[in-house]
């Protein structure tokens, strides 16, 4: 159009009048509004890591700060169904489940010393757990193993350490070693292995799987080696090799980086809690 034109004119009009409206950007003025943009509400949602867009394993090539931020941005996310995922809450949340079982395992020295309900807390069975990094929802087998027959799981789980360094190769045992087990699949055996060891494993269940697919060249683990190779690449990331920060809220993320992006990767398959 032309700047005559009444609707130009009327668009030129409402610049001239918000000009004569406008705040000067003068010192204090920065000073308030640098302060306001600190206290603003973080933004929720995901990062392009952890959505059907990722484009592969290199998407998680970042370094520590990118991952705890990554991390940190899942506390509030929304899910379709309107459940507001929680990383640091004191009830139902990520950190709280994942250490909760791990005092349940340092206090006892077998799995099957454990007491049942921190047992079937463990294994992701309802109401004991939120349902977060995975629930046995209809693994009805395992189920009746972990709360009557828990010495066939603990022959695995016990060899596995707390802490320290674990292999490549006692990763895959250990996996192989649980689905070997009648009733004991690949995401019940995850979840067990990432509530022991949150900084090793990652749980695969039906909630982060589809994003777990994304990130791998041949879709999601299929089997014990498939997702051994997976952590292979996970703990080959800048982020898993950084030093434990001093940062006491990091050094819980750090504490549980492997099974926390599960909080990243997880999309609505049905609501955790229910």
């Amino acid at each position: 159009g032309k700047p005559n034109d009444e609707a130009i004119s009327d668009i030129i009009q409402f610049i001239d009048r918000s000009w004569e409206r406008a705040t000067p950007l003068d010192h204090d003025w920065l000073e308030r509004y640098t302060l306001a943009w600190k206290r603003r509400p973080r933004p929720t949602g995901t990062v392009p890591l952890a959505s059907a867009q990722a484009t592969g394993i290199e998407d998680l090539e970042i370094p520590w700060d990118a991952y705890f931020k990554l991390i940190n941005n899942q506390e509030g996310r929304r899910l379709s169904s309107g459940y507001r995922l929680s990383v640091f809450g004191v009830e139902e949340s990520y950190l709280t489940e994942i250490e909760a079982c791990q005092a349940a395992f340092r206090d006892d020295t077998s799995f099957s010393e454990i007491p049942v309900n921190s047992r079937k807390l463990i294994a992701g069975l309802r109401p004991h757990s939120s349902g977060l990094l995975g629930s046995m929802k209809g693994a009805g087998f395992a189920k009746n193993i972990v709360s009557e027959q828990p010495e066939m799981l603990a022959d695995v789980l016990d060899q596995i350490p707390i802490a320290g360094a674990i292999s490549r190769e006692d990763a895959l045992s250990a996996v192989e070693s649980l689905t070997a087990i009648d009733g004991i699949a690949l995401g019940v055996a995850t979840r067990l292995l990432a509530t022991k060891r949150p900084d090793i494993f990652l749980s695969l269940n039906g909630g982060s799987r589809p994003n777990i697919a994304n990130l791998c060249t041949r879709g999601a683990p299929s089997n014990a080696r498939s997702y051994v190779d997976l952590l292979t690449r996970i703990w080959d990331t800048p982020w898993w090799r950084s030093p434990e920060p001093t940062d006491s809220q990091q050094r819980r993320v750090w504490n549980a980086r492997v099974a926390l992006l599960d909080s990243a990767l997880y999309e609505e398959v049905e609501r955790p809690n229910q």
